[in-house]
């Protein structure tokens, strides 16, 4: 479901790429409608794929690189136990989906019965013969009715197959050059077959509908479209001016109220429509093509900055940043307590150059909901110089699965430790599943450290056996040396489910910590 990050990083996406194309067709295409009305139905396009790309799989090859899922640190030296009760978090990110999606259908559902409504209307009214129509309509070659409506307002074009060109009852007496005009329009509309194109471009709208640049590409796309009828409606019947007129004493008239049809006019068309015919500029066919290779460089700039800008990623969290809503109001897991099993592991999809960067340590911050489902994933640190490994290894984690913890949704911090495997085929991308603590021992606080009131942290490197069992102890670091002790005597008596590679269990090495704190 869309985070309302997501949501924003789109919205900046669309509205870059609708702001530069804008700006260039400004600059060099006022005067060319077609290079305007394809810039903008790219524009369209785009918005609808730049959401899949953030879903697009990474391109990676296997890597001489193991992976060794471990609890990088277990804290604290007293029995944990948890509260009673779990916050009850509001997911935005649900209500926000909900949002959008209710905004579409109400959209979606008003296009559709304006549709029901113009075909119940148009299937019951005869067709009329008008020797004017079948003359234009022969000579575009269409496959057209003409219907005279008693309720119509405006002269449009409903539908295909056939096409159905509704005209005002009380247009029947009007000056055949006036007819001829306002049939020729209509005409030319079903032979570009742009009735279609409206339907696909409102179904667009409907679903973009809560992004103002949509809107304004919608507008430059009716626009583009009336122009380019305009001029093959002057070309077809060779009277310009009385075109012209005939625009303006239709713009006098109630617009139409229904968004499925082609109407003649439009009251936020029609200056534009007017000043690009009466200056209507030829442009010679190089003219086209630096114009529009203008357009096309400009729109891949476009798309290039505003996807790097802005980057999508298909989840709540990107790899590395704040807690997400969710996480604010989980559960944490201490530290020294088990992590519920995990049922479902991802490896991530390491680039292939990855194996030159030696050992790689990422820790991350899970959250997992009360189905074991990973909803947030973010990276807390890492020595990673790399930022494309640390976002591979967190995609992968959003896609593990643990059992159902008692408490939800649950805060884990865990630590994925990329080693080399020493093998540089294709073969030699190993995957270790870390070992997960069964029972770990409280260390006993040493009567010297206590005295000296003494705190601090020992961290020590411990190797488990095939068997769960800690088969080795080596204290690195210790604020003093009982306390050490202390530490290796507590982890030497924990118990631990041992690592799995290939289904089997493994050794494994693991550095883990052990707080001290006086209370």
């Amino acid at each position: 479901m869309p985070s309302p990050a997501l949501v924003l990083s789109y919205w900046l996406q669309v509205a870059a790429v609708a702001a530069i194309v804008g700006l260039m067709l400004a600059a060099v295409a006022r005067s060319a409608p077609r290079l305007r009305l394809v810039s903008w139905r790219a524009v369209l396009l785009l918005a609808v794929l730049l959401p899949l790309a953030a879903f697009l799989p990474a391109r990676s090859t296997p890597t001489a690189l193991g992976v060794v899922s471990g609890v990088m640190s277990v804290m604290g030296s007293a029995p944990i136990v948890p509260p009673l009760e779990a916050p009850t978090p509001v997911d935005w990110t649900m209500w926000l989906a909900l949002g959008l999606a209710a905004g579409a259908a109400v959209k979606l559902a008003r296009l559709l019965a304006a549709w029901l409504l113009l075909r119940q209307v148009c299937r019951r009214l005869p067709a009329a013969e008008c020797p004017l129509f079948e003359q234009l309509r022969t000579r575009l070659g269409v496959d057209a009715t003409l219907v005279w409506h008693d309720g119509a307002s405006q002269p449009f074009t409903f539908g295909h197959r056939p096409a159905l060109v509704v005209l005002p009852a009380d247009l029947v007496s009007a000056p055949a050059a006036e007819l001829s005009g306002i049939f020729a329009h209509e005409l030319t509309h079903v032979a570009r077959r742009d009735w279609r194109w409206l339907v696909v471009e409102e179904a667009v709208g409907a679903m973009l509908w809560f992004h103002p640049a949509i809107g304004l590409a919608l507008r430059e796309i009716r626009q583009a479209r009336e122009e380019l009828v305009d001029r093959a409606t002057v070309a077809l019947t060779g009277a310009r001016r009385t075109y012209l007129e005939t625009l303006v004493t239709l713009a006098g008239r109630p617009m139409s109220p229904h968004g499925l049809s082609l109407s003649i006019t439009g009251a936020r068309q029609l200056p534009r429509r007017i000043a690009a015919l009466a200056t209507e500029v030829s442009m010679s066919r190089i003219g086209v093509v630096v114009r529009s290779t203008l357009v096309i460089l400009a729109g891949a700039a476009a798309v290039t900055t505003a996807v790097q800008a802005f980057p999508l990623t298909p989840f709540a969290q990107a790899a590395a940043g704040e807690a997400g809503p969710l996480e604010k109001q989980a559960y944490v897991a201490p530290r020294d307590a088990p992590p519920p099993v995990r049922l479902h592991y991802v490896a991530p999809a390491l680039p292939a150059d990855a194996g030159a960067f030696g050992e790689v340590d990422v820790e991350m911050r899970l959250v997992v909901d009360a189905n074991g489902r990973v909803v947030e994933a973010r990276s807390l640190k890492s020595n990673a110089t790399k930022g494309v490994i640390v976002s591979a290894v967190v995609d992968a984690a959003r896609q593990w699965r643990f059992e159902r913890p008692t408490m939800a949704p649950l805060a884990l911090t865990m630590t994925l430790m990329l080693r080399p495997s020493g093998d540089t085929s294709a073969a030699g991308h190993s995957s270790i599943e870390r070992p997960m603590p069964v029972e770990i021992k409280n260390a006993v606080y040493p009567d010297d450290a206590r005295q000296a009131k003494v705190e601090g942290i020992v961290q020590a490197e411990i190797t488990i056996g095939a068997d769960g069992r800690v088969t080795d102890v080596r204290v690195v670091s210790a604020p003093m040396p009982s306390m050490g002790e202390a530490t290796a005597a507590a982890l030497k008596a924990s118990t631990f489910r041992p690592g799995m590679k290939d289904g089997q269990p493994v050794p494994v090495n693991v550095t883990m910590s052990i707080r001290f704190a006086l209370k």
